[in-house]
């Protein structure tokens, strides 16, 4: 049985099963590169303005990428993803 909230089934205790109403997983991600690399111009603009700043960026970078947080991509491989 279909409802508005998802679909109603019964388990083999006899007990009713309702399933989430999530969108459906075929659902495709936009890659948001353009909008990533315009907030990046932009941020690299601000910290050129105050050396202080753009030291502190590049510190924090440096750490996410020790810690593992985020990894260094080479233009091909992203172009995969």
């Amino acid at each position: 049985m279909d409802t508005e909230l998802g679909i109603v089934r019964g388990d083999e205790e006899g007990r009713c099963v309702i399933s989430w109403p999530w969108k459906s997983r075929d659902v495709v991600l936009a890659k948001g590169y353009g909008m990533a690399l315009g907030r990046l111009k932009s941020t690299i603009r601000k910290c050129r303005k105050t050396s202080e700043l753009l030291t502190n960026y590049d510190a924090y970078f440096k750490n996410l990428v020790q810690e593992g947080v985020i990894e260094k991509v080479k233009k091909e491989e992203n172009e995969e993803r």
